[in-house]
């Protein structure tokens, strides 16, 4: 083993740039051990989508990926969320170029693909790293050897001082370990096992070390390219991370600003060249902010169109704390440095681990600060803020750009992380003969830490007692290693004294202590020197690779418990006949628009995943205002960024236009069956599981329907759903005899569209239940007791005797009868339905949220029973019944609606010609669209084209260009037998597009200017 470490200190020294191909090789190996030691897929059956993951980058994946095969357009998406502005949902997750490799595989190595993308982008921040710290510590000697050369052949000495600088061997040795492990510790580091499932985050870790490396290539050598490219990448790959970089970078700026002057001046002393400091320092600050700038400009065809969508999406409108408030205190930040620390995703401290000898090398940065404080003290001072800000709430939102982050805290934590290695790294280096003693003081300090958590935590559990122990292992290995390299190091300097002492000539000495006189050794312990290095470089060795594994090992597993990676299987095996499906009827559609979902569906996403045209999103850049309108519509979301459909209303899902649903079950059995031959799929491609079936909306609308009717002032305002489906319903049909008032079916003449149904109370324990208008309040708590109304009263429905449980009847009086309900809990309620004895229907409330039930007959006995998993909760129940006239005068209204076909995702095409009847020719007409709404849309129709307005909102926007769905004003020379053509570009993507070319431009010619001053002052020198 000896002789593999020596080998590869000894290559890497004659062929610097052999490191990476060792990091290479080593940081791969470090992955399949990982993957075979989680049994991660293809060693087992677990895969690393867990978390937004699973839910959202993954689906986005399989869509950019489907649009990129089949070369289409990339601003719109229709697989998601009715109609998404594809561009800035890209920007967002999926512009990393690495995401291609995904083009290479099939579908349904999805996930394996997005393992592989994630293995390789650490393997990248490896390699950059090293090139960082190679460039900014070990080839500044060889820098400063060729401009003296350049400068004044004539100085020989100073000359080879600074070659001898670098290419000592015995340091150069020293320093490739040092290097090797840090690079790795950076790329491992706790950041990234606590958010390697957020891929697009990862691009931001790998990419910080190059621009850190452009910077400083600005400063030293005036070289503006690599800056100018790695920075755009950064702002382009992914625009909210990139606010992390481009804050530390205006910060770190600073450090390499000192850096740079502290050299220049100590060359200067040394050779007696004029370096023109300031001058040259402040020229670099000018190019620094110049390229920034330029940058910034080279992304707008990204940046601009986010910033114009920004105010649709959830994040707009934080406000500025009110209060400074600090959360942490240095003990934390302290703990989160050890190894083996649990991953904090939803709350907690920041993940900043990148080594543990980022503790025991605490010694070296105070001796750092105490010899030397103008080279240690500018990147002391900056971790100290980044740690405040860890901390402190304002820094924190300043940080996160302004934004409150929604969970997953502490983003931008893997600066910290590179600039603790940066730190770490640099005491190393600068302190080669010295290093073994200090590294023994910060050992000792680091076992004493250790101790004092066993200490504090005596009565730890044993996931907490697995930390300290493995802590308190490294620390005695690495305190072995320094007493042993201490011992040695104390030994060659003795021997090195008492050789010195042999030279001088004896007479001269004068009288008194001789020099070297001390402790005497005996010759026979110098030969130990060898071998005690040896015993502390290998065991130094083993106990960095062992952390590392450990660690990795470790909070990946944690990460498994917290969050769990889910099967590899279970993700794909449908992927087959949902895609297949999907593609029959895009072939038998042609370019007509249709819209499909999943009942009860795997993702949130899954349109993106199976390419359909589908409903349900979650996304950081969807439209606030459409999530609200469908909450206030039944629809499960979280108000926010996203709402899911699964067991949807029959009048929403028409209304919507949702023509076919993927379903289990008995819901919606009145819809035809899908014919599989029709399709014309293969056994392969047919579903595997009888119950699965894919069935026809034969009432669902189209994706518009033109009116008459200025719908601008209508607003879904009430909580209940079925009140502002009563009140839209009256509103598009006011020459019908029907109210919008909620009653009871049957007690009002004039009828409603959704009308209240009575349930009886069969059966409550640990629960007590009201009813105010024609709605029923639940109560569960352990202060009530178990209660049992209806003692003969046999439910068809498990009932657990320790859980609060209600059950409530009801008996269908007419046949086809259309029954849903509405629960709104503020805790998580188990929802049972069971018709004339056999269990029909299951649901997890959580959200508040309408439920279709079967379709009923006429005496059919139906039991709901409602259960809380705790005792405690409340809930507000309302079941309501469509009445068949109003649906039918309803149904013939949504008749007459338009197709839209779909030339490209962002070019759609109706014919007004369909429409069945049209609308009085002298009134102002409107078209009503069930896309959400984004001003990127536009309409031509009858020669004119006109801007987009909102309707079916919540409550009024708050701003012009905002709203939850798509409406047009049609021109009034629009004849019935005319087109209408909507065409999709995104918000100031044009703009944005010219000032990317700008950028460009601009950028060659300052580039060009500054070549050519630097070629002429080349050649007057």
């Amino acid at each position: 083993m000896l002789q593999k470490i020596r080998s590869f200190c000894h290559s890497t020294w004659k062929r610097p740039g052999l490191i990476y191909a060792y990091l290479l090789c080593f940081n791969l190996a470090l992955a399949v051990f990982v993957t075979i030691a989680l049994r991660l897929y293809p060693a087992g059956d677990r895969m690393i989508l867990t978390v937004d993951s699973y839910y959202q980058y993954a689906p986005f994946l399989a869509a950019l990926r489907d649009k990129l095969l089949h070369w289409q357009n990339l601003f719109m998406s229709f697989s998601v969320g009715l109609g998404v502005n594809f561009w800035t949902l890209i920007a967002y997750y999926a512009l990393s170029p690495f995401n291609l490799l995904l083009l290479l595989l099939p579908a349904d190595s999805l996930p394996f693909g997005f393992y592989l993308i994630i293995i390789a982008k650490i393997i990248t921040a490896a390699l950059t790293m090293c090139a960082f710290l190679r460039y900014y510590y070990i080839k500044r000697p060889l820098l400063q050897a060729r401009k003296l050369m350049a400068l004044a052949p004539a100085q020989k000495d100073n000359l080879l001082y600074w070659q001898n600088c670098y290419q000592k061997k015995g340091i150069k040795k020293r320093e490739n370990f040092v290097l090797f492990f840090a690079s790795s510790f950076y790329a491992w580091s706790g950041f990234v096992m606590a958010y390697l499932w957020n891929i697009m985050w990862l691009d931001a870790v790998f990419m910080l070390p190059l621009v850190a490396l452009g910077l400083s290539k600005i400063f030293r050598e005036r070289k503006l390219i690599l800056y100018v490219l790695t920075l755009s990448y950064t702002i382009i790959v992914n625009y909210y991370t990139a606010i992390f970089v481009c804050l530390f970078i205006a910060l770190y700026s600073v450090v390499v600003c000192i850096d740079e002057w502290q050299y220049r001046r100590n060359f200067e002393k040394m050779t007696g060249i004029c370096q023109h400091i300031y001058k040259n320092i402040i020229v670099s600050l000018l190019d620094f902010s110049s390229l920034s700038v330029f940058s910034g400009m080279i992304a707008a065809f990204v940046l601009y169109p986010v910033w114009a969508g920004f105010h649709l999406s959830s994040a707009a409108g934080d406000h500025f704390p009110d209060a400074c408030k600090f959360e942490l205190s240095l003990t934390d930040i302290i703990n989160r440095l050890m190894a083996g620390g649990n991953v904090k995703i939803r709350a907690g401290e920041p993940n900043i681990y990148v080594g543990c000898l980022a503790l025991v090398g605490i010694a070296l940065l105070i001796y750092h600060l105490a010899k030397k404080p103008a080279a240690i003290l500018p990147k002391a001072l900056l971790l100290v803020f980044i740690g405040v800000s860890f901390s402190n709430n304002i820094l924190n939102f300043i940080w996160h750009g302004l934004h409150y982050p929604n969970q997953l805290p502490h983003r931008f934590a893997f600066v910290f992380c590179f600039l603790m290695v940066q730190t770490i790294f640099e005491c190393t280096y600068d302190f080669q003969k010295r290093w073994s003693k200090y590294l023994l003081i910060g050992a000792v300090w680091f076992t004493v830490l250790c101790a004092g958590n066993f200490a504090l935590l005596n009565y730890a559990d044993a996931e907490q007692n697995l930390f300290l122990t493995a802590n308190m292992s490294f620390s005695l290995a690495y305190l072995l290693a320094a007493l042993l390299l201490t011992v040695a190091q104390y030994l060659a300097g003795k021997r090195r004294r008492q050789s010195e002492l042999r030279t001088i000539d004896l007479p001269q000495i004068k009288l008194g202590k001789p020099a070297g006189a001390g402790f005497f050794v005996a010759p026979t312990f110098y030969k130990l020197i060898p071998y005690l290095r040896q015993s502390a470089f290998i065991l130094l060795t083993c106990a960095l690779v062992a952390e590392l594994l450990f660690n990795t090992v470790r909070q990946l597993s944690d990460l498994n418990e917290s969050e769990y990676f889910p099967s590899n299987q279970a993700y794909v095996e449908d992927f087959t006949w949902k895609r297949a499906a999907s593609r029959a009827l895009q072939q038998q559609y042609g370019k007509k628009l249709f819209r499909m979902e999943v009942q009860d569906g795997k993702t949130i996403n899954d349109g993106a995943l199976y390419n359909y045209n589908g409903v349900s999103i979650f996304s950081s850049t969807s439209n606030c205002q459409t999530a609200v309108s469908m909450r206030k519509m039944g629809i499960n979301g979280n108000n926010i960024n996203s709402y899911k459909l699964q067991k949807p209303l029959n009048f929403w899902a028409e209304l919507f236009g949702v023509q076919y649903l993927w379903s289990a079950g008995d819901i919606y059995k009145h819809w035809p069956e899908v014919d599989w031959d029709t399709l014309q799929l293969t056994p392969e491609e047919r579903p595997d599981k009888e119950n699965i079936k894919l069935r026809r909306n034969p009432a669902a609308a189209g994706q518009a329907f033109v009116w008459a009717k200025d719908l601008k002032d209508f607003y879904l305002d009430d909580k209940q759903p079925y009140l502002n489906y009563n009140r839209l319903v009256k509103r598009l049909l006011p020459d019908s005899n029907i109210t919008d008032d909620w009653h009871l079916k049957g007690e009002n003449a004039v009828p409603a569209l959704f009308e209240a149904v009575p349930l009886q109370l069969s059966r409550q324990q640990f629960s007590e239940i009201t009813s105010a208008d024609h709605s029923y309040h639940l109560t569960a708590g352990d202060n009530f007791k178990t209660k049992d109304f209806s003692a003969a009263y046999h439910s068809s429905i498990p009932v657990e005797e320790d859980k609060a449980c209600t059950i409530l009847t009801y008996q269908a009086t007419e046949d086809e009868e259309d029954l849903s309900i509405y629960v709104d809990s503020d805790e998580t309620l188990y929802f049972t339905c069971a018709i004339n004895g056999q269990t029909k229907v299951t649901h997890e409330f959580g959200y508040p949220e309408a439920v279709q039930l079967p379709q009923l007959q006429k005496g059919d006995t139906v039991e709901l029973q409602f259960a809380y998993k705790e005792h405690n909760g409340k809930a507000e129940i309302t079941a309501a019944s469509m009445n068949k006239e109003v649906r039918r005068l309803w149904q013939e209204k949504m008749a007459a609606t338009l197709h839209f076909e779909a030339e490209s995702s962002a070019f759609l095409q109706a014919d007004l010609a369909e429409l069945k009847t049209a609308p009085a020719a002298e009134k102002q007409l409107y078209l009503y669209t069930t896309i959400p709404y984004d001003s990127g849309w536009r309409l031509q129709a009858g020669g004119e084209t006109l801007p987009a307005f909102s309707w079916l909102n919540a409550q009024k926007p708050e701003q012009k260009e905002s709203g939850a769905f798509l409406a047009f004003a049609l021109p009034s020379s629009l004849q019935m037998n005319d087109k209408i053509n909507l065409y999709y570009v995104p918000p100031k993507f044009t703009a944005g597009a010219a000032v990317t070319i700008s950028g460009i431009f601009l950028t060659i010619i300052y580039i060009y200017i500054v070549y050519r001053q630097r070629n002429g002052k080349k050649q007057e020198e």
